[in-house]
């Protein structure tokens, strides 16, 4: 997912659908490789700006993030940030960042936000 071109191919143009949902769930993965692999890869789809406003769209992406990075109970620290650990919790706050950084992206996440 490094590649412009491969990041376009997975969001934007796989068929039938983005390959987003499928990394979401990845996210909570038990299986620590797993779990930091997605983060990986969603933190490179969302440094690309078409790819950026799709992953703000996608339900789980903004939530899994704030999940992770969420400090507020040391004691389930474990099952409520997958096993990424200190890696995901990186790539998660990359994430953010990425999203944060697109005033477009910020309209795409007010809109979802606002219609829960």
């Amino acid at each position: 997912t490094r590649l412009r071109s491969v990041c376009e191919h997975l969001v934007l143009r796989r068929t039938p659908q983005s390959a987003l949902p499928a990394l979401v769930r990845c996210l909570r993965s038990p299986a620590p490789p797993a779990a930091v692999h997605a983060w990986r890869a969603v933190e490179n789809i969302t440094a690309h700006g078409p790819c950026r406003r799709a992953a703000a769209a996608c339900a789980g992406v903004l939530a899994s993030a704030c999940r992770v990075l969420s400090d507020h109970d040391h004691a389930a620290a474990a099952d409520t940030r997958g096993a990424a650990g200190a890696e995901g919790r990186r790539r998660a706050a990359g994430c953010l960042r990425n999203l944060a950084d697109d005033p477009g992206t910020l309209l795409v996440i007010a809109r979802e936000q606002g219609g829960d």
